[in-house]
């Protein structure tokens, strides 16, 4: 095998090494999200990360983790149909999610979308910025639950 194929295949196998973590970090921030392990959650975030959800707009890391630290109900959230590009120590994808949401009397499932950019900071992949919107939704009032601590 010449050394250009050989270099061809370090490049291919590092970018399907790139997209799995990012596979797996979006996996870990659901698992976090409803395990309530919020500093665990947070090490997945950059520094300068924002979120931008049906619920608000979060435009730093503290305030990331006073909604997720305020979240009511806890969704179990399942991701599917990633789009993930990468490039270099940025990347983005767009992913579909199945979000279920259970309270003491009733239960609601919802489906959206997330957009989101991510940064490679100290060889890991980190979430920059995460969009999500509901495209799919029963009357859910997670705002109102924030309010009243639900």
């Amino acid at each position: 095998m010449a050394d250009q194929e050989i270099e061809q295949l370090k490049k291919r196998l590092a970018l399907l090494e790139d997209i799995e973590e990012i596979r797996k970090l979006r996996a870990r921030y659901g698992y976090l999200v409803h395990e309530s392990k919020i500093e665990e959650l947070m090490s997945l975030f950059s520094e300068d990360a924002t979120g931008d959800y049906t619920y608000g707009q979060f435009k730093s890391k503290a305030a990331l983790r006073d909604f997720f630290t305020r979240m009511r109900p806890r969704p179990v959230n399942m991701s599917h149909n990633a789009v993930i590009e990468v490039h270099g120590d940025r990347a983005t994808a767009e992913w579909y999610y199945t979000g279920s949401f259970a309270g003491k009397t009733s239960a609601t499932t919802l489906v959206g979308k997330y957009e989101e950019e991510y940064v490679r900071e100290g060889g890991m992949w980190k979430f920059r910025k995460i969009k999500a919107r509901e495209i799919l939704a029963p009357v859910v009032n997670i705002e109102r639950n924030l309010e009243r601590g639900v």
